[in-house]
């Protein structure tokens, strides 16, 4: 697997640089790796023994946040590096209050993650859901560094359970413990031989709780829910898929919509005006329409709200 991972890992990192020509967010990825050795050379002796947590995302980290919540009570002061493999999970937690230090994943070469295990020395690993990266997990593996996958969920379709899964198969022998989502999951794994396997659920519900007990007030989503008795659909992190499928199933129902793009660029907001049946005004407009100040911690143009 080495060799056919790197060279797919090098044709990886050539396209997404030369897609950063056009595209910002390939630029972001670029961008947001210069100078990655330089920041953790300087925060390195305040990383010692941290708790490491790599997630893909926005929505991966979310998923392993109560646990690292939990750890951060348990062993107060001790530092947290988190880690992203997109800008925009970068982007949106850059500045989390548990964080130590919040840096890119480098790309996954045997030289990248040797430097950047041996920089950091973590004490103890969460990787969220997926994301696996061989050379990362192996070395964290060689050096005997605790490795846990959290909340995960597995399908019979995915590599590891194909003829030709050998390699990915390995990957799951590098962590110390798996928690899944679902009984399913446990059963495909340990039909392949993983049994450190616990089934402990889908940690969405407990950030879904969480975030309800946390609930800030919204005046524009206040003033958009009481202007009307129909009820209220709110979709997150859609897609251009899931958008379609949203407005097909709005058609002919009475019902309003809340879609909130996993990527909030100009050319999704504008995709979702087409897509969904007017009137519709986004969260920055919200204003003109409502009679309402939009909330300060909204960046403009974020979240279009379909009236």
């Amino acid at each position: 697997m080495p060799l056919l991972h790197d060279l797919a890992t090098g044709a990886y990192v050539l396209g997404i640089r030369i897609a950063a020509l056009w595209s910002p967010k390939a630029r972001a990825w670029v961008t947001g790796r210069q100078g990655l050795w330089e920041r953790l050379e300087r925060v390195r002796n305040g990383l010692q023994d941290c708790i490491w947590v790599h997630s893909a995302s926005v929505g991966e980290f979310e998923q392993v946040l109560p646990v690292l919540e939990r750890l951060t009570e348990a062993w107060p002061g001790r530092p947290v590096l988190l880690t992203f493999f997109s800008p925009s999970g970068h982007h949106a937690r850059h500045d989390h209050p548990l964080a130590t230090h919040v840096e890119y994943l480098p790309a996954d070469t045997a030289a990248n993650a040797r430097r950047f295990v041996e920089l950091v020395r973590p004490g103890l690993v969460l990787w969220a859901k997926y994301d696996f990266w061989h050379h990362h997990l192996s070395r964290l593996h060689q050096t005997r560094v605790p490795l846990f996958l959290i909340s995960a969920s597995f399908r019979k379709d995915q590599p590891f359970f194909r003829w030709f899964g050998a390699s990915w198969r390995r990957m799951l022998g590098f962590f110390t413990h798996l928690f899944v989502q679902n009984e399913r999951s446990q059963e495909l794994l340990e039909g392949i031989g993983i049994r450190n396997v616990t089934v402990s659920g889908d940690t969405r519900f407990d950030r879904v709780t969480a975030i309800v007990a946390e609930a800030r007030a919204l005046p524009i989503a206040r003033a958009f829910r009481k202007a009307s008795e129909l009820p209220v659909v709110v979709a997150g992190s859609t897609w251009s898929a899931d958008e379609a499928l949203l407005a097909k199933a709005a058609q002919g129902r009475a019902v309003r919509l809340v879609a909130v793009p996993h990527e909030p660029a100009p050319e999704a907001l504008e995709r979702i005006e087409q897509a969904f049946p007017a009137p519709v005004v986004r969260w920055s407009f919200a204003e003109e329409r409502m009679d309402t100040p939009p909330p300060a911690h909204m960046p403009p143009d974020q979240d279009p709200l379909h009236a």
